[in-house]
């Protein structure tokens, strides 16, 4: 994940931010920092799980590491 646009959530109106292997919020209390921490945890999980799952349905399916369905072999 490199880029991260929020629209509407929390104490959040709009948020477009580029991030970094660090990063850190700053700003005063109830500004949307901890709402904007716990969407990027959720976005990483849910790219690990992605992942995870298509290496799954690949083996179940026979199939390479990144080989689509319907490609001959």
């Amino acid at each position: 994940m490199s880029r991260l646009i929020v629209k509407n959530v929390g104490p959040i109106k709009s948020v477009d931010i580029e991030l970094k292997k660090v990063n850190i919020f700053m700003g005063p209390q109830s500004c949307g920092k901890s709402t904007l921490a716990k969407i990027i945890s959720f976005c990483t999980w849910m790219e690990k799980t992605n992942a995870f799952e298509e290496k799954m349905w690949e083996r179940r399916e026979g199939r390479e590491e990144g080989e689509r369905i319907g490609e001959k072999r």
